[in-house]
């Protein structure tokens, strides 16, 4: 029986989509990137011991072992205390789809992998020479970007913004929302950064100024909302003008 207020998890993989054991190693992490107990490279048809866990949300996916690459990412689950659980990883990919099933719970719910789908140059052609640029970091369920936009005081000067799912204090070395992106939706810190000098390593100041959403809608196709202090933009329309290759939205 699991502890008081705990739940007992064991986790399978029975999933042989690839080729060889070897290319079929996997690695169980957090939505945030961190190896699970330990769990950094599990070979096809290995079993882990029962993991003795906190009552709550669980919320993992099961990744490349170097965690770059998601394969299967779990959407939140509850278990209660006292619970006992075999989770699976069944699939090929081609004949079946990769996916999480649960004994006695059943086929798990999952969310879309987090890819580098999104990655690229986005734009509005009613706005000239402005733009985003998104880079997703998969190992972390994570998405970044910039900016470029002027100020609004008539004065013509450049803005570059940078933007962060993680919604972390400027100057932190922590993610304070660890798996902040699906892939789909999103939001972003923006940041400000005042005080440096061309070419010279000048001290620079960065300020958290506001909240960005996005909701991208195809792979080519997205759209934003964002708030700067006490101004709450409309919905903004944007495109991808480098859409990556092999993009899964």
């Amino acid at each position: 029986a699991a502890p008081a207020g705990q739940y007992a998890l064991r986790i399978a993989h029975t999933a042989p989509f690839a080729a060889s054991a070897e290319a079929t190693s996997v690695s169980i992490r957090t939505d945030g990137g961190d190896v699970v107990a330990g769990l950094s490279s599990v070979p096809y048809g290995a079993a882990s011991g029962y993991l003795e866990l906190p009552t709550g949300t669980l919320d993992v996916k099961v990744a490349t072992p170097d965690g770059n690459t998601n394969l299967i990412d779990l959407a939140p689950l509850n278990l209660p205390a006292g619970a006992i659980a075999t989770a699976y990883a069944v699939g090929d990919g081609i004949n079946q789809p990769l996916g999480i099933v649960a004994i006695p719970v059943g086929d798990v719910p999952l969310e879309a992998n987090v890819d580098q789908s999104v990655d690229g140059i986005w734009f509005n052609p009613s706005l000239s020479g402005q733009g985003w640029s998104f880079h997703s970091l998969p190992a972390q369920n994570r998405l970044v970007g910039a900016w470029y936009t002027y100020s609004n005081d008539g004065s013509g000067r450049h803005l570059w913004y940078t933007l962060d799912s993680c919604r972390s204090a400027p100057g932190s070395s922590t993610c304070a929302i660890p798996g902040g992106f699906d892939n789909r939706e999103v939001e972003l810190s923006i940041y400000e950064s005042e005080g440096g000098l061309f070419n010279q390593p000048a001290p620079v100041v960065t300020r958290d100024v506001g909240v960005m959403t996005v909701r991208f809608l195809s792979c080519t196709q997205a759209e934003l909302r964002f708030q700067i202090g006490s101004f709450t933009s409309a919905t903004v329309p944007i495109s991808n003008l480098i859409p990556k290759p092999g993009c899964s939205l």
